[in-house]
Parts: structure tokens; sequence; C-alpha cells
């Protein structure tokens, strides 16, 4: 029975058994309850038949030769049902009773017989047996010809709803079959759930994602109690929609993926295949690129392009006070001149962790290009700015002791501080930037 595996062979075989026995004698109780009505069989002949059907079914439970291969054992009742009802036909000279059971029992026979194989040489057998019986029997008491004539018909109609059946279950089967492959072959993680999110199947790429090494860590448990995506309505997801999320299916590696939800029917419950895409990777090389877009090459510190958006996001948080120094590296272009640019660049590196080593860890610093450095202080009023100058002049004290002239560095420092939300940042910034122009002109 190439439909059905194991257990749900063997209870389909039980059922059959049964009911064939209980047909039996159903149908000779039904006889006798009709005195116009003949029964073809007599009772012994009826309880003989229901007995081999039942003890073969009782063999199935306590016999495990017959349990392991009841299919078999199955097939011979069938035969022996089939040549016990010829046999009965011959010696009564097939009266019409037994021409229409003997037509109503093969056509049965080959709706329940599920293998192709059997199938064929049973039908082949019977074929045989029906018409050399029909043939020899003497003067048998329906119309050979017509008898044989439709029995043929039937029998054709009946292999051929059996073939029918057969195929679509195939078909059934096989694309089962291919869809279950693709399923546990996908190059992305699949993972099948019900409409609570309860988890189904996964597939084996998601085993691969999470370093698990079977199933059954997965199966049964929440999707969204296994990982931190926040819940949503599995009904509602639009199907294509693609989401990206941070992980963590409750072990070690955090990932990031992007994944989408997909509606199947299963039998007439709703199902859903999540697919996860790891994304990891691209979102490392998105942090990279993010990073170096809003670093200083040379320096290593923010560049002007963060310190403005860094400084958009304070103004419009609306804290206060806020201040901003400006500082400027005195005779850059006199240096680059005399000592060559590649000095230039040590005293700009320099200069660069100078300013480090002097604001504080919530501050941003920045190179604005050239020889021009800005620092963002959150949460600073002016003598907070003018004590971080303090610390960048004393730093710069003590980097210049015992250095020739021509290799100290100068820097004009100014600053200015939001105390209103009236005065926008960027004034704060620009206030600052004339501010240190004043103390450059004033060295000068």
């Amino acid at each position: 029975m190439e439909r059905f595996e194991g257990k749900e062979k063997l209870f389909y075989i039980r059922k059959i058994l049964v009911l064939a026995a209980a047909a039996y004698l159903l149908f000779g109780l039904f006889y006798r309850s009709y005195p116009g009505l003949t029964d073809p069989m007599s009772l012994n002949q009826r309880i003989l038949a229901a007995s081999v059907f039942l003890v073969v079914y009782l063999l199935s439970y306590f016999v495990a030769k017959v349990k392991n291969n009841v299919e078999k054992y199955f097939y011979y009742t069938v035969y022996f049902a089939n040549l016990h009802l010829l046999y009965l036909a011959f010696q009564n000279k097939i009266t019409l009773n037994y021409a229409f059971s003997i037509i109503i029992v093969i056509g049965i026979c080959n709706i329940l017989i599920k293998s192709q194989k059997e199938l064929k040489r049973f039908n082949i057998i019977m074929v045989l047996l029906v018409s050399f019986t029909t043939i020899y029997t003497v003067n048998p008491r329906v119309n050979e010809f017509v008898f044989l004539a439709v029995f043929y018909i039937i029998f054709l109609a009946s292999y051929i709803i059996s073939k029918l059946g057969y195929l679509n279950v195939k078909n059934i089967k096989d694309k089962k079959l291919y869809y279950k492959k693709l399923f546990d072959k996908s190059p992305v993680g699949l993972l099948k759930c019900d409409s609570n999110g309860n988890i189904l199947d996964i597939n084996q790429y998601m085993l691969e994602l999470s370093d698990k090494d079977n199933k059954e860590f997965f199966i049964g448990k929440n999707i969204f109690d296994l990982i931190n995506i926040e819940r949503f309505n599995l009904d509602e997801a639009e199907e294509k929609e693609y989401l990206e999320s941070k992980v963590n299916f409750q072990w070690e590696n955090e990932l990031w993926v992007d994944y989408s939800v997909e509606k199947v029917l299963e039998g007439e419950v709703n199902q859903y295949i999540i697919a996860f895409k790891d994304i990891t990777s691209r979102k490392a090389l998105e942090k990279r690129l993010a990073y170096l877009s809003y670093k200083d090459k040379m320096t290593g510190l923010y560049n002007y392009r963060y310190f403005m958006k860094e400084l958009d996001k304070l103004d419009s948080s609306r804290k206060i006070p806020i201040s901003i120094l400006v500082t400027d590296i005195d005779e850059l272009k006199t240096i680059n001149d005399q000592k060559g640019h590649i000095f230039g660049n040590k005293i700009i590196k320099k200069t660069a962790e100078i300013l480090k080593d002097s604001v504080r860890e919530d501050d941003t610093l920045a190179r604005f290009g050239g020889d021009e450095f800005a620092v963002l202080l959150p949460n600073a009023d002016s003598n907070t700015a003018e004590n971080v100058g303090k610390r960048i002049n004393s730093k710069l004290e003590e980097y210049n002791k015992n250095r020739p002239q021509d290799e100290r560095i100068s820097l004009s420092i100014g600053w200015g501080t939001k105390e209103s939300n009236q005065t926008s940042l960027k004034e704060i910034l620009e206030y600052a930037d004339l501010k240190m122009y004043d103390v450059k002109n004033l060295s000068n």
C-alpha cells in the first residue's frame, strides 16, 4: 500500500478486515430479514468467510509475523473472498445473485488494493478465473455473454478509477515530497508555525544558523518567545514584506536577519512559513561604512559630517546649557612649507591626541578639516568650556616642554555657550569660531 506507511497502513488494513467480516454477517442478516430475497450464501459459508477475516485481524495484534507482514496477509484474504465466491457461483451455476456479487466484490477490491503491482496481478487472475468459471459452468442461469460483457465493463471502470486515484495520490505525494525537499534544502532559514507562532518544523539551514544539532530544540516552542522580535498577528502579516531585526535564539550568538511571512494552507488550517536570511555580515559592513563615513581618516576623530549631525540632534533636544569649543593649529601652513606635509600631518595627529585626552567622555570631538577642530560639550556651561580650554593648554605646555621651537604646537581656542532655546547651536558654533579667530589675531 504505497499510500500508507507504518501505523497508518496497519490501522487501515485492520479497519478493512473488520468491515469485511461485518459485511458478510450483516448482508446475511439483511437477506434473512426479507422472505422474498434469497441469500446466495448459506449461513455457514458466511460465518466461514467472516471468520477468516476476523482471524487475520486478531493475528495482526498477537502474532509479530502477521503484524509485520499485514499487507501480504490482507491480500491473502482478498483472494480467499473472491475464490470462495467463485466456487459458490460455480456450484450454483452462476445465479443472478452470484453474478452481481462477483461484480460488486471485484469492484470493491479494485478500490481497496493500493499497490499497483498487486492490483495488476489481482485483475489478471480474476479476469481469467471469472471467464473460465462462466464459460465452463454447465447451463449457467444467466446469459454468459451479457454477464461477461457487464463484468468486463465494470471491471475496467473500477480498475481505471483505482488507477486514477493512485495517480492522484502519487501526484500529491510527489508534490509534498518535492516541497519538503525544497523546504529542507533551501539556502535560507525556513521555519513553519501555526497561527499562534508555535513552531511545527524548521529546515537544515535554520539549524546551521542556530548551531543546534536537531530540530527538537525548536519544535513546540513559540517563535516570539524564542527570539526578541516584536509580536505581531501572523494573519495580518503582509506577504512578501521584508523586515529586519536583531535576534537572539536563546543561545550565545546574536544575529541580524531579515525575514518575511508566507501563509500556506495545510488541509483546512492556516500555517505560516517565516523565511530568515542572515544579514549579520551585511549589517557589520554597513556599520563599518557608517563608521568610516563619520570618521576622519588621518586622526581617527569624528569628521565635520558627524559633528553637524550630533549638533542638530542636541539642538532639537532643547537641553541646556550646551557649549561648543573651536580650536585651530597656529601657523600650520608655515610648518608645511618649512618642514613638509609629512611633519605637518604629525602635528595634526598629535594635536588630535592632546584634544582627545583633554575632553570628557560624553563630549563629541571632531576634526573639521585642515587645521581646525571642534568639541561639542553637552550639559556644559561657559565655565566648563573654559576649564576644557585650560586642560588643552596645560597638556600643550607639557608637550612643548623641552622641544625645539619649530616642533612646538600652538593652538587658538574659542568657545560659546547656548543658555537659551531661543539661540541655535549653529549660531553658537559661529560665535565660537569668531572667538577663536579673535584669539589667533591677538596672538599674531
